[in-house]
């Protein structure tokens, strides 16, 4: 029992090292620099020390401020390090086993990059309301691959991806753009990609299921008004999560609900 736990917590503070990251990728995919060299604040571009670099530890040490110009650090840097913690550790605690059994590392790693990916996808929407083309492209055929070396079918690949270029371009054309963006059906491509079918419509429902009650939650709160534009990526993210995880649970459901079974 101790072991597992140990490892847990190793995958938690693995996810964190992956969300900053993310972080320091969705900043220098939006800026169009090189992925290499040392993170600099975003304020004074000054670069940051390697004691300053530990992530969420850092930010709570400094209060929150550049230790240079004094400025204040975007709390997207320590949530997202700490939805990476979250995200890596919930999938090792879906694959450890306890008893010492037989561990999946193709799906372990699958579902780390699929989720980290949809993860840096919300990030990007949510901070500049764009999404990167190319990126999502590249990460629609890496993961399409994938899918079909690892289940040796294609129909369900081809299927999903399909369904979710289709199901969320369609929404673009009737509303000219008005209820999404037109980056948002290659992030539907990329769900089918990564989920298949018919998973990928299970991540639909759950985007607009889980994603309103985020959207009701922050009207509510005043964070945003009814004639904002919310970001999509966010909520097709959480979809994605939660329809990779829980997919095969929520479709059984369904189909015992319909009397399909």
């Amino acid at each position: 029992m101790f072991l597992p736990i140990v490892a847990l917590l190793l995958a938690f503070l693995l996810g964190m090292a992956l969300g900053s990251f993310i972080n320091a990728l969705v900043w220098r995919m939006y800026k169009g620099i090189s992925l290499w060299g040392r993170s600099q604040c975003p304020s004074c571009e000054v670069q940051i020390r390697a004691k300053h670099l530990f992530p969420v530890i850092s930010w709570i040490i400094l209060e929150g401020k550049c230790n240079n110009c004094g400025n204040r650090i975007n709390f997207q840097y320590p949530l997202v390090e700490f939805l990476g913690g979250v995200i890596v550790m919930f999938a090792f605690a879906r694959h450890i086993s306890f008893t010492g059994g037989h561990m999946d590392y193709a799906a372990l790693i699958f579902e780390i990059l699929f989720a980290l990916t949809l993860l840096t996808l919300a990030v990007f929407d949510f901070r500049w309301k764009l999404l990167p083309i190319e990126f999502i492209a590249g990460a629609t055929v890496f993961f399409g691959i994938w899918n079909v070396i690892a289940t040796r079918s294609i129909f369900p690949l081809v299927l999903g991806i399909a369904f979710g270029a289709l199901f969320l371009g369609l929404q673009v054309l009737l509303s000219r753009g008005k209820w999404m963006g037109a980056g948002d059906p290659w992030v539907g491509a990329l769900l089918g990609a990564g989920l298949g079918w018919p998973n990928v419509s299970i991540g639909m429902y759950l985007t607009y299921v889980v994603g309103g009650f985020f959207v009701l939650v922050l009207l509510v709160l005043g964070l945003v008004r009814r004639k904002d534009r919310v970001p999509f990526a966010p909520l097709l993210a959480i979809g994605g999560i939660s329809a990779m995880w829980f997919g095969d649970q929520i479709g059984l459901w369904f189909a015992r609900a319909l009397g399909w079974m």
